[in-house]
Order: structure tokens, then C-alpha cells, then sequence
């Protein structure tokens, strides 16, 4: 018993628990103590399927005995094993006996024979068509699906990334010429799409062979859709991910589990051509994405600060195929400046006041929308236009962000065909190129304005000290002119009477020598240059004195009145 080479047990029929096994069949699950195995495991908890176990215990029971059945475990580890067995059931015990064989290589043996199976089946005729576009390529795969399985519908279409919407890519000849629904669309959200889509929310192949039997919690089909009686939606997994899904309909007779078949080896070596496909697209892409982004660099490192802006937007327009567009920047003040339109365009444009600046209170449409958003938006169609603008058919525009910081935009117009992803990922690519030198020259365009300012100011001061250093020189020279002045004057009153009438003048003479010289001395004091100390100030003082110098340099029709108030403390200054 313990040393056969099959796994020998009995299983209670109500609670799937183990009453007895040898150590083959605790070896089988994982088990190295037989004791553990019987303490542990429960077969009707580790069904993979557990319609199965269901479904078995039903027909043992009708039956008796059962032979030959293959089913999927869990083993301890959680792992899922592959077993072959035969069970018999004891009425009156309440168990049953099982002999059971691990099949697991077995099965991917066979699971890996049927996909090379699959593969050869379909790739003699996607041979054909291996370098051709993806739209043929699309087509291919709808009319192959619907031959290999004569059916009169069939369309292919792929999910996007999140499972949550389907767009169509392909459909029969036939399928769009005899659809009567009002509102077709190539995008159709799965939560919302009808009977195939539950081939994606469950993940498996979904058959109807009769759709006039009830299809209870089932999506039907809309008003004016083609009349269908039979249908089979296959999903194509990858990863555990739902990538794209084949629909047939309509096939004469009933659809099988090897119609089936057949399309998931057509789907799973399109997919192979498919993802070929579009990893030569990115690598065109990125080949296209180094080129410009070098030729950008290249316009920054030898063109002038003048050209810069037009020389890149000629690039970017010529790898995009584009005969219009700018490029941008934000100033200081937020406002948007566009010193590189498309040139020789200006005289085309009659919108009244036109300009290359425009501020952000009037940013609109797409563009300002981009800025607004910080987004790249793309318009095929519809382009909303002030009236005189040039006329476009379709447009770009691509926000340059350094740092979350708007400062500049792309835009582009006119591509023949529109644009899509291919150009958005370039001219975004160009943006992040972009964004570090014109962050860089915009700062330095501020630090040149800034070392403008500051040279000015310090011309100023020059100018002020030269001016000061003029009036020191004027005053000294004025102060030797005062001096016999106001010494002759003074030698005048001592010598006269007080009440000679010579006496009076000479006191004016005197006293206007005085305040000539309480001037002078306060324009020796603003021409000086001492080092500054802090000393305990009366400040009404000061303010007398700043009056009496604005007094000699004010017309004296502006009268100056004040109100100083003598009762304040000093000032440290």
C-alpha cells in the first residue's frame, strides 16, 4: 500500500476531508508527513474549478464508479498540479476510494504541443502579409477568422491598457454595409458593450450557438444591429491581461471548441507580428526623438541669441512635417512671448492688433488651453479661430514645464494627415530637451537686465560724488569769498555807531555773509567723505537744516511750511 507508485486514499463524500492515504498521495501534495496530510488537506477546498468538484461528487454519486477524470489541485505550496484519477464510492462508509496519478508534465507537454500546433496552423498565410502595414495586417485577421470558420461577420479590436475600452480595427466587408445602428463608433466601453464584451469582463472564450434560447444577465444587442444567430467572442490573454479580441458570427452550423482553437492561434501569432511592428515603430520613434533633440542642442551651441528661437521652431517644423507654428516663452510678468512665428507669415495674418506678446488674461483656445492645463492638447478637426486668422486645418501645442514651472510652448500646424501619438511623443521628447536651456536663458536674460539696473545705478552714484566733489570745491573757493565779507563787516559794526544809517547795512551785509556761510558749510558736509559713526541726535536740528539747503535749491514762489516739534527725544543715527 505504502509503496505504490500511484497516490491510494479514501475521501469523506460531504466534507472532502482525507480519512486515509499512503505516502504517495501526501507526496503528490506536497506533504512529506502522511499524518500532516490527513490533518490538513481538504480536496473539496483545493479544487481549481470548483464547479468540478460539484459536478463530480453528482455524477460519482449517480454512477458509483468513475474513471479516467482529470482535474487541477492545489498543492500546499499553493502551487496547481494536474491529476489524473479514478474514484469509486462506498454508499454506507460515506466515502469514496480514489487512485490518482500526477500528470502535470504530461499536460504542458500537451499544452505546448497544441500552441506550436496553433502557430504553424496560422503562419503559413501570416507570412504573406508579415511586412505589410497595420491596417492590412488588421483587415487579414478579420476576413482569415471569418474563412477558418465560415462565418458571414467577424471584426478584431484591441483593448486599451486598464481593460475598460475596446476600439475596433477591423471589421468583415460586409458587417458596417448591413449595420443599422444610429450611433456607430469605433470605441466601446466594456462596461457599457453588449454580449461579446463578456468574453473580456470574464476572460474566456464566450459561445452562443442559439440566440433565440434566453441569455439571462446578458447584454443583447442594439436597435439596427445585423440580425445574428450564432456568435463566438474570443479574447487573446497575455500576462493575465486582455490585449485584444476576435468576434465571429453567424457561421452555419454550431461553433466549436476547435474553432476556438483556431482563432487563438491566429490571434497569438498576429500578435507576435503586431508587437514586432510596434517595437520598429519605437525604435523609429526614438531614433527620430535623438535626431531632433541633437539638432535642438545644436541650435542652442551655435546660433545667435537673435536666432535661437526661430532656428529651433525651423527644426521642429521640419521633422514634423509642418508649415506652421511657434515657439514661445513666458516673460517675467507671465505674459507669453512668441519671437519666432512661422516666419513670413505676419503679413498673411489680419487679425486687428496683432502682436507676438500676449498676455495671460488672454490666452485661449487651444493654445492657451495647453498653457492653462499644462498639456499637450491635439486638434484633427474643429479648430476654433479668431476671425482674420490664417486658416488651419489642424494643430499641436505642447507646454514646455522645467521644474513645474510653465515657460515656454510648442505649437504646430497643418501636418498633412493630422497629428497622433507619434508626433506628440517627438515634440514632447523636444520640450523636456528644451526645457533646461530656455530655463537657462531666460535667467540670464533676467541677470542681464538686473546688471543693467545696477550699472545704472552705479553711474548714478558716480555721477553724484563727481557732483559732490564740484560742490566742495565751489564752496571752499566760496568760503575764501565770504571770508573778507564778513571780517570787513564785523570790523565795520565795531567801528559805527548804532545809530549811524552805515551801521544798519553793514549789519545786513553781515548777516548775509553768515548765512552764506552756514550753506557753504552744509554743502562741505555733503560732499565729505568720513566714515560713518553713530552718534545720539536731535533730529529737529537736522530737519532744520535739510530745510534751509532745499530753501536755496526751491523757486521761492513754493512756499515751505513746518511743524517740527521740539519736545522730541534723540535719535541714534
Amino acid at each position: 500500500y505504502n509503496s505504490a507508485q500511484v497516490g491510494l486514499g479514501r475521501v469523506s463524500v460531504d466534507d472532502g476531508k482525507v480519512i486515509e492515504c499512503n505516502k504517495k498521495m501526501a507526496h503528490i501534495f506536497g506533504y512529506t508527513s502522511t499524518q500532516k496530510f490527513l490533518d490538513e488537506y481538504v480536496f473539496s477546498e483545493n479544487f481549481v474549478d470548483k464547479d468540478f468538484r460539484k459536478n463530480f461528487v453528482e455524477d460519482l454519486k449517480a454512477k458509483g464508479i468513475l474513471r479516467n477524470l482529470e482535474a487541477q489541485f492545489y498543492r500546499k505550496d499553493g502551487k496547481k498540479i494536474w491529476l489524473q484519477f479514478d474514484s469509486k464510492i462506498i454508499p454506507d462508509q460515506g466515502y469514496m476510494e480514489d487512485v490518482m496519478i500526477d500528470i502535470t508534465e504530461q499536460k504542458q507537454t500537451q499544452i505546448n504541443l497544441q500552441k506550436t500546433r496553433h502557430r504553424l496552423e496560422s503562419l503559413w498565410n501570416l507570412t504573406k502579409i508579415a511586412d505589410s502595414d497595420k491596417k492590412t495586417l488588421f483587415n487579414h485577421v478579420t476576413e482569415e477568422i471569418k474563412k477558418i470558420t465560415e462565418s458571414e461577420y467577424a471584426f478584431y479590436g484591441f483593448l486599451s491598457d486598464d481593460e475598460t475600452v475596446m476600439e475596433l480595427h477591423a471589421w468583415s466587408k460586409d458587417a458596417m454595409k448591413d449595420c443599422e445602428v444610429t450611433d456607430q463608433t469605433l470605441h466601446f466601453p466594456i462596461d457599457k458593450a453588449g454580449i461579446w464584451a463578456e468574453s473580456v469582463r470574464k476572460k474566456k472564450a464566450m459561445t452562443i450557438n442559439d440566440f433565440q434560447q434566453s441569455l439571462p444577465g446578458l447584454k443583447g444587442v442594439p436597435d439596427g444591429h445585423v440580425p445574428l444567430t450564432r456568435m463566438m467572442a474570443v479574447p487573446l490573454e497575455i500576462d493575465n491581461k486582455i490585449v485584444s479580441i476576435a468576434t465571429v458570427a453567424n457561421k452555419k452550423t454550431d461553433y466549436t471548441p476547435e474553432d476556438e482553437a483556431q482563432i487563438q492561434a491566429f490571434l497569438g501569432n498576429v500578435q507576435i507580428l503586431i508587437d514586432r511592428k510596434n517595437n520598429e515603430e519605437k525604435l523609429l520613434i526614438q531614433q527620430k526623438e535623438i535626431a531632433l533633440n541633437n539638432r535642438i542642442a545644436n541650435v542652442f551651441l551655435t546660433s545667435s541669441e537673435n536666432d535661437i528661437f526661430a532656428d529651433t521652431l525651423d527644426v521642429i517644423l521640419e521633422t514634423l512635417e509642418s508649415p506652421f507654428g511657434y515657439f514661445g516663452f513666458i516673460d517675467e510678468d507671465g505674459n507669453l512671448n512668441c519671437p519666432s512665428m512661422t516666419r513670413n507669415i505676419w503679413d498673411k495674418c489680419e487679425i486687428p492688433d496683432k502682436s507676438i506678446i500676449f498676455p495671460k488674461e488672454t490666452w485661449g483656445g487651444l493654445w492657451g488651453d495647453s498653457l492653462k492645463e499644462l498639456k499637450t492638447i491635439i486638434a484633427n478637426d474643429a479648430l476654433q479661430l479668431p476671425e482674420g486668422h490664417i486658416q488651419l486645418k489642424c494643430a499641436m501645442a505642447v507646454p514646455i514645464i522645467h521644474q513645474n514651472k510653465l515657460i515656454g510652448q510648442f505649437v504646430v500646424a497643418d501636418k498633412p494627415g493630422g497629428y497622433d501619438q507619434h508626433e506628440r511623443t517627438l515634440v514632447e521628447s523636444a520640450a523636456l530637451q528644451t526645457a533646461p536651456i530656455l530655463h537657462a536663458l531666460l535667467e540670464k536674460k533676467v541677470r542681464e537686465k538686473e546688471h543693467i539696473k545696477m550699472q545704472a545705478r552705479i553711474e548714478q552714484a558716480q555721477k553724484m560724488e563727481s557732483i559732490g566733489n564740484l560742490a566742495g570745491g565751489i564752496a571752499h573757493d566760496f568760503n575764501n569769498i565770504l571770508f573778507p565779507i564778513i571780517g570787513m563787516s564785523e570790523l565795520m559794526l565795531e567801528d559805527l555807531e548804532p545809530d549811524n544809517l552805515v551801521y544798519e547795512n553793514a549789519k545786513e551785509i553781515n548777516k548775509a555773509g553768515n548765512r552764506a556761510k552756514a550753506l557753504i558749510n552744509q554743502i562741505l558736509s555733503f560732499s565729505r567723505h568720513t566714515e560713518h559713526q553713530m552718534i545720539s541726535v536731535k533730529f529737529q536740528k537736522v530737519l532744520k537744516e535739510v530745510l534751509q539747503l532745499c530753501r536755496a535749491t526751491i523757486p521761492t514762489n513754493i512756499e515751505i511750511e513746518q511743524d517740527i516739534q521740539q519736545d522730541c527725544g534723540s535719535i541714534w543715527a
